[in-house]
């Protein structure tokens, strides 16, 4: 396929095509962190004393004040939640390699329990 752009003739050689696509920038909450997370719930229950109290700067409706905190503290709490997620997993995986490394000694003992367990279920069905 070839175009025609101005005095030049560009193919399809000639476009690089990959397949990474750029989404631009993420939303702005996407970087805090375990400790951003905590100071946007900080800040929204401060935000819903401040509609409490009616300080200067509250809204006419009481309710949209409490919405925007509410929404504030809720984005904290799912950043906050994968973050503690993320922490444990990273910590399963290190675990899971210290007991490779070990020799999978505990492994073997949790594998032997969970057969016997398995043993005693099956005769439990058998004698029903």
């Amino acid at each position: 396929m070839t175009t025609r752009t101005g005095e030049r003739t560009v193919t399809d050689k000639d476009v690089e095509q990959n397949d990474e696509r750029d989404y631009g920038p993420g939303p702005w909450w996407e970087d805090l962190g375990a400790w951003g997370a905590v100071g946007l719930i900080v800040f929204g229950g401060l935000a819903a004393v401040w509609v409490f109290f009616r300080l200067p700067g509250t809204p006419q409706e009481m309710a949209m004040g409490y919405y925007q905190a509410a929404k504030v503290v809720a984005i904290g709490l799912v950043i906050a939640g994968t973050a503690l997620l993320g922490r444990r997993r990273t910590g399963a995986d290190a675990t899971e390699k210290t007991d490779e490394a070990a020799g999978g000694a505990a492994g073997g003992v949790a594998d032997e329990a969970a057969g016997g367990v398995a043993d005693e279920a099956a005769g439990e069905a058998e004698r029903a």
